[in-house]
């Protein structure tokens, strides 16, 4: 039996400029111990924000973006062992030259 949507937990997240030198974007981690692996998500990449959903497991996560992404672009990559979703997030190539905008 699945549980109504209001009552599932949202993931845990973090979003932040990329770490990795040389990697002009954003990092976004999504902790979803309770997902079996990456087969049970679905993920929805747009230039303006990230949607995540687990059916069953978690409510629908939706992370609206500062900065403009190129979503063609965007990697994503399931740490199995973190049961986190690492999802690279390149700056559109217009948009490289203004500032970040501060995150919240």
């Amino acid at each position: 039996a699945t549980a109504p949507a209001a009552s599932l937990p949202v993931p845990e997240h973090a979003l932040g400029l990329h770490p990795e030198e040389g990697t002009d974007g954003y990092l976004l981690c999504v902790h979803v111990p309770m997902a079996n692996g990456s087969k049970g998500l679905d993920l929805s990449v747009n230039n303006k924000s990230v949607e995540l959903e687990a059916p069953g497991v978690y409510s629908q996560l939706r992370v609206p973006l500062p900065r403009e992404v190129d979503a063609d672009h965007a990697i994503a990559r399931f740490d199995r062992q973190a049961s986190t979703l690492k999802i690279t997030l390149p700056f559109t190539k217009t948009a490289a030259g203004q500032p970040a905008a501060p995150l919240s």
